[in-house]
């Protein structure tokens, strides 16, 4: 959650330090609503992490089939959210964030990435890393998005503002879920051999 922080609760706080007020308005506004529908993914989370722990202990096989069945259902749903906050960017913001944050529509359209993302990389971390032992692989991958998160905010967001922050933001929860992917399918063409705990 430490490291996660680095690329999620911190980012206004970090573009604050680098950019001007207004600027961090017109993220601030867009990325707390995307944190909310964010939020809904969650009792998904929550409801089917006890069965792929039970299926990871008596039926490896069948806990691999689940997971690619939550991969499906979880990034589906991701992006109809994803999908849905692009096409209504406008009304959403002019309705949740009012009159005066016209310049927030791009931004909510860069972050409407992250629900399919974030889906992507919650399925792999805590259906997979966790259950089958590759905890420390999930907190590689989200220290690196962390530091990544942190080396570009300096970089871009003084010169593009709100946009390249969410730029970041996105960038940070790819690297998750892209890492954890290609770990998965790497551990997935080896044998099924349980490894021990860290």
């Amino acid at each position: 959650r430490l490291s996660s922080g680095l690329y999620n609760q911190a980012n206004a706080s970090l573009m604050g330090r680098v950019a001007v007020q207004s600027s961090v308005s017109m993220f601030g506004g867009p990325e707390r609503l995307v944190r909310s529908v964010l939020n809904l993914l969650q009792p998904i989370t929550l409801v089917f992490m006890p069965r792929v722990s039970h299926l990871h202990a008596k039926d490896p096989q069948r806990a691999h089939q689940e997971i690619r069945k939550l991969l499906v259902v979880l990034g589906g749903v991701g992006t109809v959210f994803g999908l849905s906050l692009a096409v209504a960017a406008p009304w959403v913001v002019q309705t949740m964030l009012g009159p005066g944050y016209e310049d927030a529509i791009p931004v909510l359209r860069i972050l409407a990435l992250l629900p399919p993302t974030t889906a992507v990389g919650t399925v792999f971390g805590m259906y997979w890393a966790v259950p089958f032992g590759r905890e420390r692989a999930f907190l590689a991958a989200v220290m690196a998005a962390g530091v990544c998160n942190l080396a570009m905010v300096p970089i871009i967001v003084p010169r593009f503002g709100a946009p390249g922050m969410a730029v970041s933001a996105v960038t940070a929860e790819l690297i998750v879920a892209v890492s954890l992917a290609v770990l998965y399918v790497r551990d997935r063409a080896r044998p099924l051999v349980p490894q021990e705990r860290p």
